[in-house]
């Protein structure tokens, strides 16, 4: 699981279960939205706004 930072948040290795998500995955799920209650994000969001401004350019010609 990824955060709004873009770190790793949660790495599960082997199988889900009830009890991991229960006890580990759904908790960590709430613990991220409280902290990042916006919608996600686009990825054009991520990249600076030169580029997308280039691209955009490219895009018109």
């Amino acid at each position: 699981m990824i955060d709004a930072e873009g770190r790793i948040a949660f790495k599960q290795v082997g199988p889900v279960t009830p009890e991991i998500y229960r006890e580990k995955i759904g908790p960590l799920i709430e613990r991220l939205r409280r902290q990042n209650p916006e919608e996600p994000r686009d990825i054009e969001d991520d990249r600076s706004n030169d580029a997308v401004k280039e691209d955009r350019k490219l895009e018109q010609k």
